[in-house]
């Protein structure tokens, strides 16, 4: 059993480091072999999408993400783990799905650092008694703000320094967002 298990990592870490054996053994067969692909044109892991929501773009804002972390123009500062600034982020108009229902919610406001994930509860507007909830998924990771886990992605600009705002997003997660403005800006 230890045999095959080493067998079966020993594999894995072959296929994973090895240029061109990925296509080789069953990746992309129209490849020719080669493996010099741009590591910022994978498919999005999260499904979602960025304000202008084609895969170019979201190809170029990883790019300006990781060229910004490289030249130091973010609250990131370089050391794993470590920032230097927050963002207080408002979320408001549009509709959420509460109970199978696309319903406005109240207003809501919070703050989050480079590597921070929270879940925000967002409460339909109406009856103070009677209104419904909603729990969303919010991560700011790698200067990108990943609203509805990650089904909107906002990567970081030097614009939220003062205020910059989002109209109109969407998601297709959990809270079916609809028409939702996002603002982002720096704390001090």
């Amino acid at each position: 059993m230890k045999k095959q298990l080493l067998a079966v990592m020993l594999l894995l870490s072959f296929w994973g480091c090895a240029p061109g054996m990925g296509d080789i053994l069953g990746g992309n067969p129209n490849n020719g072999g080669s493996s010099q692909k741009d590591p910022y044109s994978r498919r999005d892991p999260y499904g979602g999408n960025t304000p202008s929501g084609n895969s170019q773009t979201r190809t170029d804002d990883l790019r300006r993400g990781r060229d910004a972390v490289n030249s130091g123009t973010t609250p990131y500062s370089g050391n794993k783990g470590s920032y230097s600034r927050s963002f207080r982020v408002s979320v408001e108009g549009g509709t959420m799905n509460f109970g199978g229902q696309n319903i406005p919610y109240s207003p809501m406001g919070f703050q989050i650092a480079e590597g921070e994930r929270k879940t925000i509860i967002f409460r339909s507007t109406g009856d103070k008694k009677n209104y419904l909830t909603i729990p969303v998924e919010v991560e700011y990771r790698q200067s990108i703000l990943l609203f509805d886990s990650g089904a909107i992605r906002l990567p970081y600009e030097s614009s939220w320094e003062t205020q910059k705002g989002y109209s109109n997003l969407s998601s297709g997660n959990r809270s079916q967002a609809s028409g939702i403005s996002i603002s982002v800006q720096g704390t001090r």
